[in-house]
């Protein structure tokens, strides 16, 4: 089976949930036996990037798998619509006035041609596609036998309310449900993070678009409890990541550093540019290797208060073996009778938990127990629903022939 991802978002510097996301779903792939090409799509308008990055992805996929689509257009209009965006942003009318994003507004048809030749040079099965705003890339598809793929990541209908919640300009993009149905019902299988946004896109796809979740599909790395009084939080910088961890330094910090003065916290990821130097933290910004931070800290915190998805970052920490403290946003479409990490969404009661985990062996060798078995039924779940989406693309080349 030949798949041929593509995608508006960059897989290097590991540095965000959407792009770890996206190289380990290539990784399992690969592992359960299906050859894997990826068409990076090189998108300004959301993405920059730089050549060193480009350099980096085409080693990490292997140079006769790497395609790489660098002139993707965005149309006039979309660019008098984002200087529009600019404009309300600059001036704080976020509140008043949101200009949702058409289905097809950052759409460049010559990539549907790039993309309908590669396929029929390359005989791909499955075309999979990284979130919806490209998505008339299927319509521009030629063979009516490749099995048309959409990992959403994010629900985008009124996406942008959960930052005008927080008194922020939307970031990313955001649409209505008129729009974002226009995009899934493109598909033929429709992939959601998490079991409630399944739920939700049942209810936008016509009968014979396929719906299932998959998580993120990452490796299970195991790690040792360590004898340190540390704590660490690693997130990229967005709104909501820089929103949770200023709230836990002023509400909940300085409670467990009462209680426990030696008490190191360690920061990492590109949320450190976004917060002040300060004797109280240790800021590692982006790190190559994210292992090496799990490996000198105890235990792991996410403290986002608001937030749309799945906290890649907790799948993350629980992959990792490490005890976490989360709110109840950070571990959203996690549930499971096993206890692998703590829930508080209060700052007395987050800073208990976290104290309890840096003090007691025993639970957190109890949360560690649990993480190993969590993380072996998430990715056999998230493996059944990979292979169940090839054999359907088995069964639309039989019915096709």
């Amino acid at each position: 089976m030949k798949i041929l991802i593509v995608s508006p978002i960059q897989i290097f510097p590991f540095d965000s949930g959407n792009r770890i996301r996206i190289y380990n779903i290539i990784q399992k792939m690969g592992l359960l036996g299906y050859e894997v090409d990826f068409l990076y799509c090189k998108d300004d308008f959301f993405s920059p990037i730089s050549e060193a990055a480009i350099q980096e992805m085409r080693k990490l996929i292997g140079v006769e798998h790497f395609h790489f689509y660098n002139n993707l257009e965005i149309k006039t209009f979309s660019k008098y619509k984002r200087k529009l965006r600019n404009f309300i942003e600059t001036h704080n009318l976020s509140q008043q006035i949101v200009i949702p994003y058409s289905a097809d507004e950052l759409y460049d048809s010559t990539l549907g041609k790039r993309c309908d030749r590669l396929i029929k040079k390359n005989h791909y099965d499955v075309v999979w596609l990284e979130y919806i705003w490209l998505s008339r890339i299927f319509d521009d598809i030629t063979d009516r036998k490749i099995l048309k793929v959409i990992d959403t990541h994010d629900i985008m209908t009124k996406r942008y309310q959960q930052y005008l919640k927080l008194s922020q300009s939307p970031e990313f993009f955001y649409t209505t449900k008129r729009q974002e149905q226009k995009c899934l019902n493109r598909a033929d299988v429709v992939i959601a993070i998490q079991n409630r946004e399944e739920r939700y896109f049942r209810t936008l796809t016509k009968k014979k678009t396929k719906v299932v979740t998959i998580g993120d599909c990452i490796e299970k790395n195991e790690s040792k409890l360590i004898d340190d009084k540390s704590i660490c939080f690693i997130g990229a910088a967005n709104t909501f990541n820089v929103q949770g961890i200023l709230w836990f330094l002023k509400e909940v910090f300085p409670i467990i550093q009462k209680r426990m003065p030696q008490v190191r916290l360690y920061i990492a990821g590109r949320v450190c540019d976004m917060l002040p130097d300060s004797d109280d933290y240790i800021k590692c910004g982006v790190v190559d290797h994210i292992q090496r931070v799990y490996e000198k800290t105890r235990i792991v915190i996410n403290p986002v208060l608001q937030g749309t998805g799945l906290n890649i970052k907790s799948i993350e920490a629980i992959a990792n073996m490490k005890p976490l403290v989360s709110t109840s946003v950070g571990v959203k479409g996690l549930g499971s009778e096993l206890k692998c990490f703590k829930v508080a969404d209060d700052p007395e009661r987050f800073a208990e938990m976290t104290v309890r985990l840096l003090i007691s062996d025993e639970e957190c060798e109890n949360l560690i127990y649990n993480c190993d078995r969590f993380i072996d039924g998430y990715n056999r779940k998230n493996e059944y629903e990979i292979r169940k989406i090839m054999k359907w693309c088995a069964e639309k080349h039989e019915w096709h022939n």
